[in-house]
């Protein structure tokens, strides 16, 4: 259980909350109008969906970590095309794309930055412990 709050819950609470604060951010800086509660709950579920993709995927062999990272953008972001479809989360023009790619980009970009520092700072840890027992 720990293992499912950790790899799938804490990701998907996380990336809830950046995409809802960089939205009405951008919003309060269009003077665009707040979202509606279905989306929130359309959000939600398009969260849960690239979760699901993630899940998948750790169980696929890859070359390289930037090669997972890759594939990974390239599914979500056809996903994400999808259900914004769907949604009418944006306008499908030029400028709705590019401004709605460079939002989903950064907050792709973001997440993982973070939760690589977050794992190379708990290897480090253990290996810190390790090398304390080794001491002993």
């Amino acid at each position: 259980m720990r293992k499912f709050v950790e790899r799938y819950l804490f990701p998907a609470s996380l990336t809830y909350t950046l995409t809802v604060l960089c939205v009405a951010a951008v919003n309060m800086m269009l003077g665009a109008a707040q979202p509606d509660n279905s989306w929130l709950l359309q959000v939600f579920l398009f969260i849960w969906l690239i979760e699901g993709v993630d899940f998948l995927m750790d169980r696929w062999e890859f070359q390289s970590f930037s090669v997972y990272v890759t594939v990974e953008f390239i599914i979500s972001y056809c996903i994400f095309l999808v259900v914004s479809y769907f949604g009418k989360w944006m306008t499908f023009d030029v400028r709705g794309i590019a401004r709605t790619t460079v939002i989903y980009l950064l907050i792709f970009i973001g997440i993982h930055v973070y939760f690589r520092c977050r794992l190379k700072k708990e290897a480090r840890e253990i290996n810190d412990l390790l090398q304390e027992r080794d001491e002993r």
